[in-house]
């Protein structure tokens, strides 16, 4: 592809992304599947650039003014990113078959002002130069207080890629021997005892290591967040929101695949995944259960019938913009209100399946005390007979060492501990 068809590509996918509601590496996949034609460099380059106007979408529309089409900030990006100055795009913009059309004298204009320049400036607002909306940015300094810049400046960066050693096939040092043959240079985990970090990222499809399922990827936090269900050989374990099956994974591994794990989600196509990457782990004791939004029979038949029960619930991703920038895009007030009112109804109907002496852990990737904090207290306020475990305490017992976060509750963040933002919650049922 040439420069202005890369250009032109880079256009059209964000105009489609964003009247969407598509996970942006989800979307990217598909599109470059439709487009064999696109080799590595450009696939590389595109998806650059992509991401680019994503985490500075904010940014680029302060300094185009009124011009606020996927073109006027694709042409400001490529400048910003230092990719090409301004005359080298009106050169691109040729016209041509798979080209940008030629720029006007405004664009030229425009886009000669911005070389030389950073995309961030001293005199933006704090929510321009942190990419989010006004009450967006207001929810994340509530929430975040003090380090509101430091965290929000971190969740626009690049985000590492994390590995989970399954231990059901083999243990760290073997499988950061593996890897080291397929040329992947990793190094351990700081919090996480079974995490494997990539020192550049490089595709996993040429080793064995990936292929025969010793690891899977899966950041650090949510590792954490699966340790902390304290899950042993022979329970009978529920994952309510299970998705494509990342933390239920971890918990098989953990519980020696003996016992009995169970699947569940409202949508099944989220669910499917999981079945072929159980089978690659050499998971055997799993089950996938679809579930009805309502009243699922499978479900009501369950009460108090779990040692453990995890609410890995559906949240604004806010803890993983680093990976997913549209999804701060995408975020409506009604649509987090909506999100706060699943939270709660989930914790309260996964309570009743929680066995006397069971735990009940509730894990968001949110950074959002709306999500969090706020869900739990209401909770408590709510339904009788559970008890917080103290965070502190299940760290110490579990993972060993001084728990990375004050107070009741896990906190972490990209910032202050390096992996996604999570939450995470850990009840006892009395009675």
């Amino acid at each position: 592809m040439t420069p202005g068809a890369r250009i032109q590509a880079t256009i059209e996918i964000l105009d489609e992304l964003l009247g969407g509601d598509r996970p942006v590496d989800r979307f990217l996949t598909g599109w470059f599947r439709r487009r064999r034609y696109a080799g590595s460099k450009d696939r590389r380059g595109i998806r650059d650039q992509v991401f680019f106007v994503l985490r500075h979408y904010h940014q680029l529309h302060w300094w185009c003014g009124d011009a606020k089409s996927s073109r006027a900030l694709v042409f400001a990006a490529s400048v910003f990113a230092g990719n090409n100055s301004s005359s080298a795009i009106a050169e691109f913009c040729s016209g041509g078959r798979y080209c940008p059309d030629p720029l006007s004298e405004a664009e030229v204009a425009s886009l000669a002002a911005l070389d030389g320049k950073s995309v961030t400036s001293g005199d933006q607002p704090d929510a321009v130069r942190h990419n989010l909306e006004l009450w967006l940015f207001a929810k994340a300094q509530a929430s975040l207080g003090s380090s509101v810049h430091e965290e929000l400046a971190v969740l626009s960066e690049k985000a590492p890629v994390d590995l989970r050693v399954n231990t059901l096939k083999a243990g760290r040092e073997v499988a950061t021997i593996a890897l080291g043959k397929a040329e992947i240079d990793v190094a351990p985990t700081e919090l996480s005892p079974l995490g494997l970090r990539m020192k550049e990222q490089r595709s996993l499809d040429t080793a064995s290591a990936y292929r025969d399922g010793w690891v899977e990827i899966q950041d650090e936090g949510s590792q954490l967040v699966a340790l902390l269900c304290d899950v042993h050989p022979g329970m009978r374990v529920l994952d309510l929101c299970a998705g494509a099956g990342g933390k239920s994974l971890a918990l098989a591994a953990f519980m020696q695949n003996q016992g009995d794990l169970n699947l569940c989600d409202i949508d099944a196509d989220r669910l499917k995944p999981a079945g072929a990457r159980l089978r690659r782990a050499g998971v055997t004791i799993a089950k996938l259960r679809p579930l009805k939004a309502k009243n699922d029979p499978w479900l009501a038949g369950q009460a108090g019938g779990f040692d453990r029960v995890l609410v890995d619930a559906p949240c604004t991703g806010s803890g993983a913009w680093r990976r997913n920038p549209v999804a701060r895009l995408q975020l409506t007030e009604e649509r987090l209100d909506a999100l706060c009112a699943t939270q709660r109804h989930l914790l309260t109907q996964a309570a009743s399946l929680v066995k006397p002496g069971g735990k009940l852990i509730y894990a968001t990737c949110s950074i959002l005390a709306d999500e969090n904090d706020a869900v739990v207290e209401d909770f408590l306020a709510k339904v009788q007979g559970f008890d917080v475990c103290p965070i502190a305490d299940v760290w110490r017992d579990l993972i060993g060492g001084e728990c990375p976060s004050e107070g009741r509750f896990l906190h972490l963040t990209p910032y202050k501990n390096g992996t996604d933002g999570f939450f995470v919650a850990v009840f006892e049922r009395k009675t």
